[in-house]
């Protein structure tokens, strides 16, 4: 049955191929062979945990557009949506603690470049 998917998949990329002025040939087997690699990569769950190294967590994924920002962070950089910082692991802290708005506005009123 997988045989008849490949070979369906390989005649699809084969019959682009052909209407775009390609070689049919060639992206018959590109379409036979790499096709179910990109099926199987898409169908994966992605890991949202956040990237933790020695107990401090750098990154996390946004709950809206789901890309990579820092822990701390208030607001997306990538879809501009406000965020909740999680708690995070200060090395040399006991206890993991969360910065609170007015601690990260502090910080930028007291940045010195």
């Amino acid at each position: 049955m997988l045989f008849l998917w490949l070979i369906g998949l390989g005649i699809v990329a084969s019959a682009v191929a052909s209407y775009k002025g390609k070689s049919p040939y060639l992206w018959f087997w590109i379409g036979a062979l790499f096709f179910p690699a990109i099926i199987i990569l898409l169908v994966q769950k992605d890991d949202d945990s956040p990237a933790v190294e020695n107990g401090a967590v750098y990154a996390r994924a946004c709950p809206y557009c789901k890309e990579k920002i820092r822990a701390g962070a208030i607001k997306c950089k990538h879809c501009h949506s406000a965020v909740e910082p999680i708690e995070i692991a200060i090395p040399g802290d006991d206890e993991p603690r969360q910065k609170t708005i007015a601690e990260y506005e502090e910080e930028a009123r007291n940045y010195k470049p």
